[in-house]
């Protein structure tokens, strides 16, 4: 097993099915709560901003948003959803760079923290984080609740439907001595592109 995290070839690897992943529905909620955080017209940097399910919206509803990821597609597909340049895109990789040091916000949501694939690299991304925050700035950090994945047994597989005709497969394996959970994905589709 791969104990190395290529942002680009997760990016190449998942966009066709990325935004299939990820509840549109969960996304209210999460401006809402950035709402009760931060007035409109903050200025706010989301790392590991993907295809903008989180930005756009964020952006659509008065906010400075600068989004950041380090894979082409990801960043392509979030231009396609923003025609008119709402959000600042920023490919870099938000473990090394700083795209701006007087944030209000900065938004990491889902499992971007958790690819990091070590403590090590987790305290590097919060360190980042900070440094792109002005005085008073706040952190927003979203991550799942492990526990599940530690009691799973050696290898789990399971399915999820993600729309007519595509069918997602997950092989995982979790270590929780290392604190390491891998995913194996494979896509199931009836083999037509644009599907």
């Amino acid at each position: 097993m791969s104990t190395s995290f290529d942002p680009v070839a997760y990016g190449e690897s998942t966009i066709d099915f990325y935004d299939l992943l990820y509840p549109a529905g969960e996304v209210p909620g999460i401006v809402d709560f950035i709402r009760k955080r931060v007035p409109e017209g903050s200025r706010i940097v989301e790392l590991g901003a993907g295809t903008g399910r989180v930005a756009v919206p964020l952006a659509e509803s008065g906010y400075a948003v600068h989004a950041v990821d380090a894979a082409p597609a990801m960043l392509k597909a979030l231009r396609v959803k923003d025609p008119a340049g709402l959000v600042s895109v920023h490919q870099a990789d938000f473990t090394r760079d700083v795209v701006g040091r007087d944030f209000d916000l900065c938004l990491i949501v889902k499992n971007t923290l958790f690819m990091m694939q070590s403590q090590e690299q987790q305290c590097t991304v919060l360190r980042r984080s900070a440094e792109h925050l002005g005085e008073g700035g706040l952190l927003v950090v979203e991550t799942y609740e492990p526990s599940f994945y530690h009691a799973l047994p050696s290898t789990h597989t399971q399915s999820s439907v993600l729309g007519a005709n595509k069918l997602l497969i997950d092989t995982i394996q979790c270590d929780p001595v290392a604190q390491t959970l891998y995913f194996l994905r494979t896509l199931v589709t009836d083999g037509r592109k644009n599907s």
